[in-house]
């Protein structure tokens, strides 16, 4: 995956799927399970670490997090499959 193929896609997701998929297949990739959002990320936290919970909570793998100047965003460690 080159870092150009990678930023269609990321684009692709914080577009919901125009272009590429439906609003409603983006809307389904955040659901977690327990029928919630995307979880918060915390690097402090050590249920993160732990695959029972992250597992339990994540989405396709994404987690939302804060930037220290209150800006949000979403990504992915590379932890999860």
């Amino acid at each position: 995956m080159t870092a150009r193929s990678l930023s269609v896609y990321l684009r692709m997701i914080i577009n919901n799927g125009s272009f590429i998929l439906t609003t409603r297949s983006i809307a389904e990739m955040r659901i977690i399970v327990g029928n919630g959002l995307i979880p918060f990320y915390s690097e402090n936290s050590i249920d993160n670490a732990n695959e029972t919970t992250q597992m339990a909570t994540a989405g396709l793998g994404w987690y939302w997090s804060t930037l220290n100047d209150g800006h949000q965003y979403f990504g992915h460690t590379g932890g999860l499959p």
